[in-house]
């Protein structure tokens, strides 16, 4: 007999009735983030995802409360992304492989792209 009580009611325990809006910024599905998916799942919130690399992008499932979008978030400029082998560490900043060695290899350098960045 299952004796543990049930999880409480997220939106009785926060009192909101207006939505909880999540920026994900960089939303490459690489690294779970459990904590966000309970949110999403047992309050009224919704996420907006941003995901410059299109492979990541692509994996990545839109729903009503999920909702992606295919470009980075920054000065509004156009910018080279450096697609590394581990995809959460890619970035429009140029690697400093000094620093990046200390990773074991993590960081190889796949490809480069330009993308196109939006203000917030």
């Amino acid at each position: 007999m299952n004796t543990t009580p049930p999880p409480p009611d997220l939106n009785k325990l926060l009192k909101i009735e207006t939505p909880i809006v999540i920026c994900d910024i960089g939303a490459s599905p690489t690294d779970p983030t459990p904590s966000i998916e309970d949110l999403i799942n047992n309050t009224n919130s919704i996420l907006y995802g941003f995901e410059p690399n299109e492979d990541e992008f692509n994996k990545l499932k839109q729903s009503e409360k999920n909702i992606y979008f295919n470009y980075g978030i920054g000065n509004g400029n156009d910018e080279i992304l450096n697609i590394c082998a581990a995809p959460g560490m890619s970035s429009v900043l140029e690697p400093n492989y000094e620093y990046l060695n200390l990773f074991h290899g993590m960081i190889l350098l796949k490809s480069m792209f330009r993308v196109m960045n939006m203000k917030l």
